[in-house]
């Protein structure tokens, strides 16, 4: 159900686009949001910590490494699943 969602995010991340506004995002969002009932946001927010979990994105804070906050695509190796 969340294939969709999980790869237009993983590509806003990789594009240097915030998913919570991507618009690809917002619009797949927003068809999830009519078939379950939750808020655009959540379904997003979900998905993120999902692939946060499944340790294939990582927030960055503000001031770690290159000093801009934001997502970030986790470097993995070639054949290894999270």
């Amino acid at each position: 159900m969340y294939e969709a969602i999980d790869i237009l995010i993983l590509k806003a991340i990789e594009n240097g686009y915030k998913p919570l506004y991507h618009r690809p995002v917002v619009l797949e969002a927003a068809r999830l949001a009519l078939l379950t009932s939750r808020d655009e946001w959540r379904i997003i927010d979900g998905r993120l910590q999902a692939l946060r979990k499944q340790g294939r994105i990582a927030y960055q804070a503000k001031g770690q490494a290159t000093g801009k906050a934001g997502w970030r695509m986790v470097n993995q190796r070639p054949g290894s699943t999270p």
